[in-house]
């Protein structure tokens, strides 16, 4: 048995092997070695996670980012680093809220453009949260990334959860419809009925060379014949 006194914070690990003589042979030669990881001052797992209430949206919509921050411990952080960024010219952040449990405080810091950077204290155990919002720019699949950084002198039990991300899907989007109508609605043999159709898209985008398909231009049910174009009016709004 030895004792040793730590210099220093961080992880180390502490090595200790066994060799036979010379006049000794060791069949098994992997069990001689054996290691001993230590953890020196502040220790804690810090995670972070993210959900977007719309993951899939039209151009110029905003969905809704809500973050998750969690100090498992088991030693408390004074100065976590917060960054949350989408990609350049993908969206702008909107800084929403903030919610912090008992002893945490978390700052939103500075949102410029498509980052949004904060500094945060977290007892063991707290979940504060932050909400941003982001607008669809260009269309595209977004990764939206979180990172959560223990400050220096503390060590990170578990860096791979340090990053998180929530993939949102841009595109144009249209919700559109058709109706069709007849007038008169009854006939008789020899006389003649309108047929109106309404093509419409109360949106969110635009939509260009949209196509109609009439089953009637191609093949009249059977009674009718002598299909004719009369005329197509474009409102307003429509493109």
């Amino acid at each position: 048995m030895r004792r040793a006194s730590a210099l220093a914070n961080g992880a180390p690990i502490n090595q200790a092997s066994v060799a036979a003589p010379s006049n000794a042979s060791d069949p098994i030669l992997a069990n001689n070695i054996s290691t001993a990881t230590l953890g020196v001052g502040l220790r804690t797992d810090l995670s972070a996670t993210k959900v977007a209430s719309t993951p899939s949206l039209a151009l110029w919509q905003t969905t809704t980012f809500t973050v998750t921050f969690v100090d498992a411990g088991p030693s408390a952080v004074a100065g976590a680093t917060l960054i949350e960024t989408l990609p350049l010219s993908r969206s702008v952040l909107t800084f929403v809220s903030s919610s912090d449990a008992a002893g945490t405080t978390l700052t939103s810091g500075v949102v410029a453009g498509n980052t949004a950077n904060g500094i945060a204290t977290l007892p063991v155990g707290s979940t504060p949260t932050l909400v941003l919002q982001g607008v669809a720019a260009t269309a595209g699949a977004v990764i939206y990334t979180t990172t959560i950084a223990a400050p220096a002198g503390v060590t990170k039990l578990n860096p791979s959860n340090n990053v998180g991300t929530a993939a949102i899907n841009i595109g144009s989007q249209a919700d559109l419809s058709l109706t069709k109508s007849a007038t008169p609605t009854v006939i008789l043999c020899s006389q003649t009925t309108t047929f109106t159709l309404v093509a419409r898209n109360p949106g969110p985008n635009v939509v260009t060379n949209a196509t109609i398909d009439d089953t009637i231009n191609d093949t009249l049910p059977r009674g009718l014949f002598g299909m004719t174009f009369l005329s197509a009016a474009v409102l307003a709004a429509a493109h």
